[in-house]
């Protein structure tokens, strides 16, 4: 299973109080973000899915975003797309993508595509949302093992 993953509101939160510097632009770092992508790097194929890897470029990513986040993160490749996030995906391949934005375009795409529920809404504020992924993450290879 392909795993996309978005970064400003899903691994990095906004907090509702005292924002942090704006080293992370004013975000901070989930929690439990290693546990999740050791699992998806051991059992999934994942893919950075952010508008700062956007055109498939790591320059951003490498610069302010991974010295933030578990040596583990820079394994995860980054998504190509140009316009719209959807690009990067293909329908016929089972995936989830998380993200806390996504483009009426994007839900427009999923839509026709009939993926809709492979899209996951994250909350932007939310610290807990790397957990939440694993949980969903983990949930979705169980019932696909059953089948």
């Amino acid at each position: 299973m392909r795993i996309f993953i978005d970064i400003d509101g899903t691994i990095l939160y906004e907090p509702e109080v005292d924002p942090p510097t704006d080293e992370l632009d004013y975000q901070l770092v989930g929690s439990g973000i290693e546990e999740f992508l050791r699992f998806v790097l051991d059992n999934c194929e994942p893919y950075w899915l952010s508008a700062r890897a956007r055109l498939g470029r790591r320059e951003s990513l490498e610069t302010y975003i991974l010295p933030h986040l578990p040596p583990c993160a820079a394994a995860v490749p980054v998504a190509y797309w140009n316009e719209f996030k959807h690009e990067a995906l293909d329908p016929s391949v089972p995936f989830l993508w998380f993200d806390d934005y996504p483009e009426a375009e994007d839900i427009t795409w999923l839509e026709r595509h009939g993926r809709r529920d492979s899209l996951i809404d994250m909350v932007h504020t939310n610290p807990d949302n790397p957990a939440r992924m694993l949980e969903t993450v983990r949930q979705k290879l169980a019932r696909a093992q059953r089948r």
